[in-house]
């Protein structure tokens, strides 16, 4: 499976059906929001409402959400082609969390672009991306992670 590409098909009024190929990393979005104290559901309807991901109707799409502390990971990709279970579409990391001082907590994409996530990080991406996130060795992260299919 190529980690670059996906296509998205669409049918046209002349009965046609087309296909793009969309490089993956069109669909990554890294901001922050400033949400100290605030429930997991505020702030994924914050996340959801956020004016960068309007584009990809999240509001209509189905979720889970974990939180989990001390994600690490290595190379790693959350779709599979031959699973018999539905794959998410798009995840999102939100960082909740970080008492760590030193520049360890990396998130990084196959490609090689690096986050250094602080605390209120949202990480969206499509699920067919590879990522690796960096164990930290000195300090705390609890991460959120959101699955939209």
């Amino acid at each position: 499976m190529s980690n670059s590409n996906h296509k998205l098909e669409f049918a046209s009024s002349d009965g046609i059906d087309y296909h793009l190929d969309i490089p993956l990393k069109e669909e990554r979005i890294i901001f922050n929001l400033q949400n100290k104290n605030k429930s997991i559901i505020k702030i994924l309807t914050e996340i959801k409402d956020h004016e960068t991901l309007n584009k990809f109707d999240l509001d209509s799409r189905e979720f889970c959400l974990s939180t989990v502390s001390e994600y690490t990971t290595q190379s790693t990709t959350f779709y599979d082609e031959n699973s018999k279970l539905p794959n998410p579409k798009y995840i999102i990391f939100y960082y909740q969390n970080i008492d760590n001082k030193s520049n360890d907590r990396q998130f990084i994409f196959n490609d090689g672009q690096d986050v250094i996530p602080i605390e209120g990080t949202v990480i969206f991406f499509n699920s067919k991306e590879n990522i690796k996130v960096n164990d930290i060795k000195d300090g705390f992260t609890t991460i959120t992670i959101i699955k939209f299919f």
